[in-house]
């Protein structure tokens, strides 16, 4: 075959197949969005968090991560056999929220968010102008007010290891109270929506 006429199938090719692709990897954002709007409306977590007991906050000083720790500590001193990482991330962010308004702190609420990789689900915080990985299935004691600050201090960094992964990228992110929305790494994701429907098919 000349090399002429091998490019131009190519080119062929390709412009049928460009649609696919890119018709692929633009709606699986969309994808994303709505398992993440749908769980965070519908979702009921493998805990339930309105017969948790939230310890007396009133004169506590402390910050979103010491809220956060305390929120987590609680999930797991709760959480049922089979939960997974959507079961302890909702309901880490529900006590979280209870917290905060039990407090007086409702300002805090915006300091932490849902945040999904297609595979995974776990929380973010803000730390200054950052947003920081939280991942709510580490195993995290029963803490009290007095004790949260300094188990805080010492586990930041080990809070980040999201689920053996230190490496993942949040796709879709949902505010506390707000809509969730994608970002780039969501909308160049390998494979998109055809790799999301492989991993479902092979239980991967």
């Amino acid at each position: 075959m000349k090399k002429g006429r091998l490019l131009d199938k190519i080119v062929t090719w390709g412009i049928r197949v460009a649609p696919l692709i890119i018709g692929n990897q633009t709606v699986y954002p969309e994808v994303l969005i709505n398992w993440a709007k749908s769980w965070n409306i519908n979702g009921v977590p493998r805990i339930n968090t309105n017969n948790v007991e939230i310890p007396d906050l009133g004169n506590s000083y402390l910050d979103a991560r010491n809220y956060l720790d305390l929120a987590n500590s609680i999930v797991h001193q709760n959480i049922v056999k089979d939960a997974v990482c959507r079961d302890y991330a909702k309901a880490t962010l529900e006590v979280y929220k209870r917290s905060i308004e039990q407090a007086g702190k409702k300002d805090l609420i915006n300091c932490v968010q849902s945040a999904f990789d297609g595979e995974h689900n776990w929380l973010g915080i803000r730390e200054g102008r950052e947003w920081v990985k939280y991942e709510t299935m580490h195993k995290t004691p029963e803490l009290t007010p007095k004790t949260v600050r300094a188990y805080s201090s010492s586990t930041e960094d080990q809070k980040t290891f999201l689920n053996g992964n230190p490496n993942r990228k949040v796709q879709v992110v949902c505010p506390a109270g707000n809509n969730c929305y994608p970002n780039l790494d969501a909308y160049f994701e390998k494979g998109g929506n055809l790799a999301l429907l492989t991993r479902a098919y092979l239980g991967d």
